[in-house]
């Protein structure tokens, strides 16, 4: 009976990592889905003004991404850093700002930390209290938690 019940305990642990271990080989890439359309970091951002629409604010700042400025764009439910790159402006990362959106995996801004660790696993390196990088091969999602709640949903490019 001892040995029956710690096979159990042992094959539900191995399911649990491994369903985890799955689910993040099978997404290639985080990116936002809005209205049907995938925005994606490394992306070219001009298609995306016609796809989604104008935006309503867009400041100048120096770039999260380079030592060069970088052109932020705020909509009402998202914000885009682009940078330059073969004189193309493409997408560096993509900033959740209303809690409305809902990421691919389910989460969305006041999601608590056990939601996000059953969306995406404990795959995720936190280079500070609170903040939870989740890293694939071109893209990154990031989460910023505070007392168990999820502020800051952000994509950006790896």
């Amino acid at each position: 009976m001892k040995k029956i019940f710690i096979f159990i305990i042992t094959l539900l642990l191995l399911t649990g990592c491994t369903s985890n271990s799955i689910k993040q080989e099978e997404t290639k890439d985080y990116y936002l889905t809005y209205n049907n359309y995938e925005i994606k970091v490394g992306n070219d951002f001009k298609p995306l003004l016609a796809l989604v629409g104008p935006y309503n604010n867009v400041r100048e700042e120096v770039s999260t991404y380079q030592d060069t400025m970088a052109n932020f764009y705020e909509y009402d439910d998202f914000e885009i850093e682009t940078y330059i790159e073969d004189g193309i402006e493409k997408i560096y990362s993509i900033t959740i700002t209303n809690e409305k959106i809902v990421t691919n995996e389910g989460i969305h801004l006041n999601s608590t930390y056990q939601e996000m660790i059953v969306s995406y696993g404990l795959n995720y390196s936190n280079p500070y209290e609170g903040i939870y990088n989740y890293n694939l091969k071109n893209s990154n999602i990031s989460f910023i938690v505070d007392n168990d709640i999820i502020v800051s949903i952000r994509y950006y490019l790896k």
